[in-house]
């Protein structure tokens, strides 16, 4: 069947990979495929890196890669370029203006789809597992605010052999810090990971009296909702109000304690020159 306009052919063509268009569509496929070579090696460096621990940038982000201070991802990527040909043509016709996929932008979107795809598993166990335990606790970043961290605990099984499991699901920022806006904060972020409060069988906190209250703080809110949420102190923070009541009670470390709190203090607020 012949085709009935110009137009019809000539797509007809493209999708066929036949006429005057062919090299046009054979040079798109290998560019598409050079990209996601590139694409691919730079998401294999910021695993690693990521992985290790390690921080990906540098005080200088440009393709500087003898530069020192470039960081761990750009000098992964340096050497690394050398034993991967699509990535090392990659960096020698990069001109300015063009896109290099090195930025810290690109960096962060690869790290957000990993840490999204981490919290799809750990869901999707811990909804197999049904039951869990929650973890909270909340210390104070370099910026002087509150920062929540939130564990999952539950029981997996790997092998028909039962394995207690915790994971670590996300950091916020907490900016009241009594009980009543705690608890609101970590029973929405129980809704917000599809997690059943009902199904809760257990709630940790640090031993402050502002979390382990038997009135109108955290555990007696969560309780209340749920009395099968069993409330377990933590004994290394018991163990740290022990230490700090034992210090306090010497006059002589009190004092040197509070000196080096105000220095600090002093120094913190203190403005950059």
């Amino acid at each position: 069947m012949s085709c009935e306009t110009p137009v019809n052919c000539s797509e007809e063509a493209s999708l066929e990979k036949r006429g005057f268009d062919k090299d046009l569509q054979d040079e798109i496929e290998k560019e598409e495929s050079h990209r996601k070579a590139v694409l691919q090696s730079i998401f294999d460096v910021i695993l690693h890196v990521a992985t290790q621990g390690s921080p990906l940038r540098g005080s200088n982000e440009t393709l500087n890669f003898s530069d020192p201070r470039c960081g761990k991802f750009l000098n992964t990527i340096e050497l690394v370029s050398h034993y991967h040909p699509p990535l090392r043509e990659h960096i020698l016709r990069h001109t300015k203006g063009q896109v290099t996929y090195f930025s810290s932008k690109i960096q962060n979107e690869f790290l957000k789809i990993i840490s999204n795809k981490i919290r799809e598993q750990i869901m999707e166990e811990a909804e197999e597992a049904k039951y869990y335990a929650v973890m909270f606790d909340c210390t104070p970043d370099v910026s002087h605010l509150e920062q929540m961290s939130q564990v999952l605990r539950y029981v997996r099984v790997v092998g028909n052999v039962p394995e207690i499991t915790e994971r670590l699901i996300d950091f916020f920022i907490v900016r009241d810090k009594t009980g009543v806006a705690f608890s609101e904060e970590i029973l929405k972020k129980i809704e917000q990971e599809g997690l059943d409060i009902k199904n809760c069988r257990g709630q940790s906190y640090d031993n402050g009296p502002n979390m382990a209250g038997i009135y109108q703080e955290i555990q007696a809110r969560i309780s209340k909702r749920n009395p099968l949420a069993k409330f377990v102190p933590r004994p290394a923070y018991t163990l740290d109000l022990v230490r700090v009541n034992a210090a306090t009670a010497v006059y002589e470390v009190a004092g040197y304690c509070r000196t080096v709190n105000c220095l600090y203090t002093y120094f913190s607020t203190s403005t950059n020159r």
